[in-house]
């Protein structure tokens, strides 16, 4: 199935899965899922309407995914942002 992701808990976990599946892409895992962002802040992101990001998910596994149109903004005291497609 595919689809945007929306706050609450199972677009957390998708969004947490997409990093994973990012780190493991692009054979970069730290700067996915080293300092991942907090609940607050992703649940903050995905609740934001000129940020959307879409999931391709199999079961309960996220197997692709990216973002369109807004941006990733940084978290207070992060090194980066976290999310990029």
């Amino acid at each position: 199935a595919v689809g945007a992701l929306e706050p609450g808990a199972n677009g957390l976990a998708q969004v947490r899965g997409m990093m994973r599946l990012f780190g493991e892409a692009f054979e970069d895992p730290d700067r996915y899922t080293g300092e991942p962002p907090g609940d607050a802040y992703l649940q903050a992101l995905l609740a934001n309407p000129a940020f959307i990001a879409i999931a391709a998910v199999a079961g309960q596994q996220v197997v692709g995914g990216g973002r369109v149109g807004g941006a990733a903004q940084r978290q207070p005291g992060a090194r980066r942002a976290r999310l990029h497609a």
